[in-house]
């Protein structure tokens, strides 16, 4: 979902020649009445709406797609894995789950599923992870939510 809208801001951007495009500037959702969404899409668009640091980050990624990768990692992921970090058994978990598995998808799969166990162990509810989560990559706070 955030490639969509990444694509989508860099083309309108393109199209009209606005260097660094934004959604309030190329107006990309003014149109829409209504947002529907499921899953890890909720977490992004809920970040959408709701934090100025997350648009910030959309708005750098639009206005260099070549640096997407690496203004996620920084921006959005190292947040909540320092979060997470808290403690020293998160590296083994990950290298051991990935090890084992032969494709980078199925690595990167282990991953999360290492990241999501040593979270419930370290939080102990998946409202308290998806809290931490939303706080700790978009600054929404818990009386937001």
């Amino acid at each position: 979902q955030l490639g969509v809208i990444v694509g989508m801001l860099t083309a309108e951007g393109l199209k009209t020649g606005v260097a660094n495009p934004t959604l309030e500037g190329i107006s990309l959702l003014d149109d829409v009445g209504v947002i529907s969404s499921v899953s890890g899409g909720t977490w992004m668009i809920t970040e959408l709406i709701y934090s100025s640091s997350f648009q910030e980050m959309v708005h750098k990624m639009a206005a260099d797609p070549t640096q997407m990768h690496s203004i996620f990692e920084t921006e959005w992921l190292q947040p909540y894995l320092d979060w997470l970090h808290g403690s020293e058994d998160l590296p083994e978990i990950v290298e051991t789950l990935g090890d084992g598995l032969g494709s980078a998808t199925l690595r990167q799969l282990a991953d999360v599923l290492g990241i999501v166990k040593h979270a419930l162990r370290k939080s102990g509810t998946w409202s308290d992870i998806i809290q931490q989560l939303l706080q700790k990559t978009a600054d929404i706070q818990p009386e937001l939510t």
